[in-house]
């Protein structure tokens, strides 16, 4: 099993691909198995893909000290730094993507090029929609099968949920491999209500693309709209009729913007607009 030493834990995570490195961080409760497969292959064509299991997530080890998001961000740039990578496109979502923002604003030398996924900048974005809020508080406090349907009420769109019973099964077989205990999932909470990053998002230097679902009922699209318009020279993608897993939903369309923003050469062109399925 991959893991290394990083400050007073060991940290797991595993490579795909070559080429530029391409940090990927995963969010609320998650671990690297729940990367699509097909959007991880599509991406290691062109780029070295390093996925991590955040501080208490999947194989990575909690440890004692608080979790944060600041800390958990401090955690990828050690693990970049005892692999041998200076410099990487991070790519982060969900709570991911407030860990990702926080290493471009902190470490912004380790830091090429910034995408941000169905996420947002804390205290100051959109809230959730209540009956979302319900149905997380279910997710917690049920047991078993019935919080694995809750989670799928959370992360997916109800067209996907009814359309697409083959990848729900997928998901839910790689969610539950190593399901986070309840004590690691209330103290990732604490670390999102208490990040906030909106006055400090102007000082961003990373050439950044902001993604998101049209339909993401957890980190609504007004969230994106407000990163974007906060971050200089921000592109934004919003992907039609997808929820907050819109890496799994449109998993070609996902991988088709990032590799178009990551490859292009000029910083300038680098910016993409709206997108429509």
């Amino acid at each position: 099993m991959p893991t290394i030493c990083v400050g007073d834990i060991r940290m797991y995570y595993r490579e795909e691909g070559a080429g530029p490195p391409l940090v990927m961080i995963i969010g609320y409760s998650a671990n690297s198995d729940w990367w699509p497969a097909g959007l991880v292959s599509s991406l290691a064509r062109r780029h070295r893909v390093i996925l991590v299991d955040n501080r208490g997530a999947g194989r990575s080890e909690a440890g004692r000290r608080t979790i944060t998001i600041p800390q958990m961000a401090a955690d990828t740039v050690g693990l970049m730094d005892a692999i041998g990578v200076a410099r990487a496109h991070i790519f982060g979502i969900s709570m991911g993507g407030m860990i990702a923002q926080e290493i471009a604003l902190r470490y912004p030398e380790h830091v090429d090029r910034l995408i941000l996924g169905c996420t947002g900048c804390g205290k100051r974005g959109a809230l959730f929609f209540p009956d979302r809020a319900r149905l997380w508080w279910g997710y917690l406090t049920q047991p078993g099968v019935r919080s694995r349907r809750l989670m799928t009420n959370l992360l997916f769109s109800q067209e996907f949920l009814n359309q697409h019973t083959e990848v729900l099964k997928d998901f839910g077989r790689r969610s539950q491999l190593l399901p986070m205990p309840l004590e690691i999932q209330i103290k990732q909470i604490g670390a999102m209500l208490c990040f906030d990053s909106y006055r400090r998002l102007p000082h961003l230097q990373a050439p950044t693309l902001v993604m998101t679902g049209t339909r993401d009922y957890m980190a609504v699209p007004r969230n994106a709209d407000i990163l974007a318009r906060r971050i200089p020279g921000a592109g934004l993608v919003k992907l039609e009729g997808c929820g907050h897993a819109f890496i799994a939903e449109a998993e070609d369309e996902t991988a088709r913007h990032m590799l178009a923003f990551l490859n292009t050469a000029s910083v300038k062109t680098a910016k993409i607009g709206n997108s429509r399925l």
